[in-house]
């Protein structure tokens, strides 16, 4: 089975990339983010096959460790040969610093 750690925007971004998604499915460009019915997000890491219960535990306590910071989308794209809309994110030090610990913490996954 396949993981991800995602971090999530607070609800006035994540309603203007929802309204956004809603443009561009009206827009007939695509209907990838409708359909998978999936929160806005930042994708941080993948993992195949982790011992879930550890993981769980290791991220709630790298979590409590952190605290919330600004993103800012820095573009907008589309995969051409699946439709898929992705927004990208401007990557500051804060963001470089979260990602760098994040990966550290899961390192021997």
């Amino acid at each position: 089975m396949t993981y991800a750690i995602e971090i999530y925007f607070e609800k006035e971004t994540e309603e203007k990339i929802i309204s956004l998604a809603r443009k561009i499915a009206d827009a007939g460009l695509s209907t990838k983010y409708l359909e998978w019915k999936t929160r806005p997000h930042i994708t941080l890491a993948c993992f195949k096959d982790v011992d879930e219960e550890k993981c769980t535990a290791l991220l709630k306590e790298f979590a409590q460790k952190h605290q919330s910071f600004p993103a800012y989308i820095g573009s907008v794209g589309m995969f051409t040969d699946s439709k898929t809309i992705f927004a990208s994110p401007m990557m500051n030090d804060s963001m470089y610093q979260f990602q760098r610990e994040l990966h550290e913490c899961f390192e021997r996954y």
